[in-house]
């Protein structure tokens, strides 16, 4: 087994950032984005996961 130390993700992603408004603008409406975590990667909420029932 292989234990790395992950990156910390950054400290605030202000909607003001012209970055952050277009990953936002991107985002499908079924995916919003929730943050940004370490190493920069798009965090996402499915609405699926908040709905079982909707299929």
């Amino acid at each position: 087994m292989t234990v790395k130390k992950t990156r910390k993700p950054p400290a605030k992603a202000a909607f003001k950032d012209p970055k952050i408004r277009e990953i936002v603008a991107a985002a499908k409406e079924s995916a919003p984005v929730i943050g940004i975590g370490s190493a920069g990667r798009i965090v996402t909420d499915t609405k699926r996961i908040c709905h079982p029932r909707r299929r």
